[in-house]
This record gives C-alpha cells, structure tokens and sequence, in this order.
C-alpha cells in the first residue's frame, strides 16, 4: 500500500493558505516526509480553487516529480467554496455540480486520480430539510457528476464522518447505500465513486474498538480507493500523532495492507 502524506493545516474550516502559495515548498518538505506519495488540498494552492488552471496544476505536478513524487490524491472537494451537497434548491445543485467536476480536473492536472470528499460543513443536514430529502439530493449532485468526469479516470472517494460530529454519511453502509443510489441513476457509470478507510471516522463511530475497527477494514477495504490514517489532534493528517497508537497501527497494519491493494494510505 503506497503512503501519502497531507499538509492541510486548520481543522474544520479551509486550511492555511499560506502554506502551499507556492510551489517551492513541496520541493522542501516533501523530502523530510519519507513518502512518495501526497495528498493536497485545493484551497492551499488558490485561494479560489476554481481559479486554478492546467498550467497551475502542471507546475506542481512537475515539482513532485521532480523530488522523485506524485500527487496522489484532493481533499475537501467543497471546503471554502458556496457548493452544498445536501441542498435541495435545484439552483444550488447546479453550482455544485460544476464545483465537484473542477476538484476532478484539478487532480487529473496534478497528475492524480483521487478526490477524497468530505467537506461535512458543505452536506450537514439543513434545518430546513430531512434526511431522505438531503439524501436524494445529494444523489442528485452526483448523478450529474459522475458523467462529466468518468472518461478523466479519477475516482472520487465519498469519506465516512463519524455520526458524533456529522449527521450525513456517518457509516460506510450508508456511504454504501449512497453509491448505489447514484449508480442506478441513468447514464451513470460504475467504477467512479469509492469508498475511503478512515481511521478517525471508523474509531469515532459509537461501540466501534480496534478488533472491530479490523472487521470493518477487512469489509470495506476492497471497496475503498484512499485510506487515512488521522492524528489525535483532530487536524489534517500529518500535523501530529497518529489518532492509533503504534501498537494499534500495528494490529490494523495487515487489514489496510489487504484492502485494496494499490491504495493510496495518507499518513
């Protein structure tokens, strides 16, 4: 399982801006990070991440490569933009659609092919809606998605959230449920929504321990394209210990390894 490292910053909202303005400190950091593999975030490369270009995308991507790496993988596909997956006004669905579909350029630009979303501020139930009205709109938002970016071959990772902090997608039966919603969709093809392993959302969830975090793994790894191994801290992966101390790391070690193999782990 190859190994990808993530320098997002902030919790919660769009990470430190600052942090990848340029292209010169991947070259600088991503040697002392002992990966070959990176997972980025949109926001820190523009601050409009609908305003980055292929000629934008392309310096970073020559800028992995040439310290010997490759952009795996995008994170937070609505974070710091207006989109709403859960929204029910047919309005707010189009923009959402457009601002999914440029993540996936994005990525391809970059020289990857994962969009890992997550973004929980941008498809937390609204007060206004129910569960099986978000639900359906969401699979709305992605029945136009998938299409217009199927023949790029990036597969976008729907992230489980733990049911503690969000109240959408909060297992992976229910990321499950969500993907075949999407896929009986016409004109839909299959093979572009995945899942992802989680480690933060899997111990997170309630009488979820580390043998049964192993069972879950074991399930829903040959479904999962990404997995995140998380901090303590809450913040993005890479920004401090590791949420499985070494000892769990190691029991789990096997069950990642098996997933999926190929997988992208971001630790």
């Amino acid at each position: 399982m190859r190994a990808s490292t993530s320098f997002t910053g902030k919790r919660a909202g769009p990470p430190d801006r600052r942090a990848w303005a340029r292209t010169e400190p991947l070259s600088i950091r991503w040697p002392r990070s002992g990966t070959t593999r990176f997972e980025l975030v949109a926001p820190t490369l523009r601050e409009d991440p609908l305003q980055l270009t292929e000629q934008v995308c392309t310096s970073f991507r020559q800028a992995a490569e040439e310290v010997g790496g490759r952009n795996a993988a995008l994170h937070w596909a609505l974070a710091g933009t207006d989109g709403y997956l859960t929204d029910s006004d047919p309005e707010v669905q189009e923009r959402t659609v457009q601002i999914i579909v440029h993540p996936a350029k994005i990525i391809y630009w970059l020289g990857g092919d994962i969009i890992v979303h997550g973004s929980p501020f941008q498809r937390n139930l609204l007060s206004h809606m129910t569960y099986p009205e978000a639900f359906d709109a969401a699979v709305k938002v992605y029945a136009k998605v998938v299409p217009q970016i199927a023949e790029l071959g990036v597969k976008v990772c729907i992230e489980q959230l733990t049911p503690m902090e969000y109240n959408v997608f909060g297992s992976q039966p229910e990321v499950a449920r969500f993907i075949a919603a999407v896929e009986s969709q016409p004109g839909v093809s299959s093979g572009v929504l995945w899942h992802v392993i989680d480690t933060k959302a899997l111990l997170g969830s309630p009488r979820v321990d580390v043998a049964r975090a192993a069972e879950l793994i074991r399930e829903w790894g040959p479904r999962s394209a990404h997995c995140h191994l998380n901090d303590v801290n809450l913040y993005g992966p890479g920004c401090g210990r590791p949420a499985v101390p070494g000892t769990v790391r190691c029991e789990l070690s096997p069950e990642l390894g098996a997933a999926r193999q190929g997988a992208h782990c971001e630790r």
